[in-house]
């Protein structure tokens, strides 16, 4: 092997550290504040080495932070000139001899550099369902992904929708007159960070060593296998995500309902109509934000406003982004069909072409038609009002079908 090879190896295993390694922290009393003052990037991984940092050892962490930002602590005298150490950002030398008891510790407990295989193999990186050893691959429905497929008997039928984080709800029904046992995966990662894990009895708190962030999976499934690592099942590592296992028996012509939850609140639901429940009311807080739907003579028009942003919009939210692009073209293409007002809304009449107008009022789609007359009227509950096109919210709450005319100029 030569040197350039050899140390090559080195800066791969540099790498793996800090690209796999989360801090093996027994409790999280770490005092961030004494980091900040001896300069330490508290954001950074803390990457310690021990020994006389060398010529070779130099070149490898200096190759290695061209391509990644971490703290270096050196807890031994260096080898190298003070210029070439100074090159290396984020390092400093704090002599073992010297270092403060406290001080000692907080780095020891967020050091990553500690012996541990590392020839890892990422794997499961998406968030995924697995059915039988398949992956699930969702239609989706104005507001949720849905799928129903049917393996050796057993049919699966998949939700995943948003309210107070993300839910999924898996029903199997066993469609013979026999036991049947069946399996399935979830799979949700996490942003790249330093997490640790709390197991509960239906429910796993996940916090943010760094933010101190909190979140949960809730889960109403007994003897799941759980979890914490891409990286084959390695609990200490940055590639953190939730994977649960789980086995069921189901019995002859046997429906079973699971149901998770991730999000920042513990919380399961446990019976189908909870489940039910929950879901409709995720459905009504998606209406209640896509409130509008239009029919047109501009058909392209009617598909984007309707269907293609809406669901560009959920679907960056399930990702626990924001499409601003699309949030704000959406915006502007309501603004185009209604404009509220003190006691209503009152439709657009220069929108050509317009024939029908739905808003998302009580709980339900009350329908607004567009007629051509030379009269300008509304008409609702077999009465004309005329000159008068204003859709108040006494109009919304006594009837569902309302039918304006502009009058044709």
């Amino acid at each position: 092997m030569t040197k350039i090879e050899y140390r090559e190896k080195i800066e791969n295993l540099i790498i793996n550290r800090i690209k796999y390694h989360a801090p093996n922290l027994i409790n999280d009393n770490v005092d961030y504040s004494l980091l900040d003052a001896v300069g330490i990037d508290v954001t950074l991984p803390i990457f310690i080495y021990k020994k006389p940092l060398n010529k070779l050892f130099f070149k490898a962490f200096y190759n290695v932070k061209k391509r990644i930002d971490f703290n270096l602590i050196l807890t031994t005298k260096p080898q190298i000139s003070e210029r070439k150490l100074n090159s290396l950002k984020n390092s400093f030398v704090i002599l073992e001899d010297e270092i403060g008891s406290t001080l000692q510790r907080i780095l020891e407990a967020l050091n990553i550099n500690y012996i541990s295989h590392s020839d890892f193999i990422n794997k499961l990186e998406d968030e995924c369902i697995i059915f039988n050893g398949n992956k699930i691959d969702f239609d989706y429905k104005p507001y949720y992904f849905d799928k129903k497929i049917v393996q050796e008997g057993v049919i699966l039928h998949a939700q995943n929708y948003i309210l107070n984080g993300k839910n999924f709800l898996l029903s199997f029904t066993n469609t013979k007159k026999q036991i049947q046992s069946t399996s399935f995966e979830i799979n949700i990662p996490l942003p790249r960070g330093y997490y640790v894990f709390n197991k509960s009895k239906n429910y796993i708190e996940i916090e943010n060593l760094t933010t101190k962030q909190k979140a949960y999976f809730n889960y109403n499934l007994k003897n799941a296998e759980i979890y914490f690592s891409n990286m084959n099942g390695i609990e200490s590592c940055t590639f953190a995500c939730i994977h649960l296992i789980g086995k069921l028996e189901l019995l002859p012509l046997q429906n079973k309902k699971c149901y998770f939850n991730f999000g920042e609140n513990k919380y399961c639901l446990n019976t189908p109509s909870e489940m039910k429940y929950f879901f409709e009311i995720s459905q009504n807080k998606m209406n209640e934000i896509f409130d509008i739907k239009v029919t047109s003579h501009d058909k392209q028009f009617d598909q984007l406003f309707n269907f293609s942003l809406p669901r560009n919009i959920w679907e960056m939210w399930q990702k626990w982004g924001v499409d601003e692009k699309s949030e704000n073209d959406w915006l502007k293409m309501k603004n185009q069909i209604i404009k509220k007002c003190d006691n209503g809304l009152q439709i657009n009449e220069n929108f050509k072409g317009l024939k029908e107008v739905k808003i998302f009022r009580n709980l339900g789609w009350k329908r607004v038609f567009i007629v051509h007359k030379n009269a300008r009227y509304m008409y609702v509950d077999k009465i004309k009002y005329f000159n008068y096109t204003l859709l108040s919210k006494e109009i919304f709450n006594k009837n569902n079908e309302i039918y304006l005319s502009f009058a044709d100029s």
